[in-house]
């Protein structure tokens, strides 16, 4: 999903960025651009855009975005994206390159990809807390 982002006395109006961004870089853009450190205690999965924005790097310092909703979940790197318990179905994996409206599931075709990324979103699912309520009902 698109956003935007105003700082009439920072940036010029009209431009666009083609960086896959998520809400949780939002956290450490805000607090940098208040002139707030992030406590180094404190952990977080999102990305300072700042220096992006700014135009002093060409992208962010990650190689992955995660995403998990009860037992929907789905992990982009660069162009792939794996979808993963969508809609009752197995994994599903889309090249956002050549197919952005996912209409093509090419995890038969790749199933090294998939594997891989999988193990990706494993390796980041592991490091989660536990739920804060776990007798919560799920959303529908």
């Amino acid at each position: 999903m698109p956003f935007l982002l105003r700082w009439p006395s920072r940036w010029e109006g009209g431009r666009v960025a083609d960086l896959p961004v998520i809400s949780l870089d939002l956290y450490p853009t805000f607090a940098e651009a208040a002139g707030l450190s992030v406590p180094a205690t404190t952990e977080w999965d999102g990305a300072n855009l700042l220096p992006y924005l700014d135009g002093e790097a060409d992208g962010l310092a990650r190689d992955f975005l995660y995403w998990k909703e009860d037992e929907r979940a789905a992990i982009l790197m660069d162009d792939w994206k794996l979808v993963m318990g969508h809609e009752g179905q197995g994994s599903q994996l889309f090249d956002l390159g050549a197919d952005r409206s996912e209409s093509n599931d090419l995890a038969a075709q790749k199933p090294a990809k998939v594997e891989m990324l999988l193990q990706a979103w494993k390796d980041w699912a592991e490091a989660l807390p536990p739920p804060a309520n776990p007798d919560a009902p799920h959303r529908k």
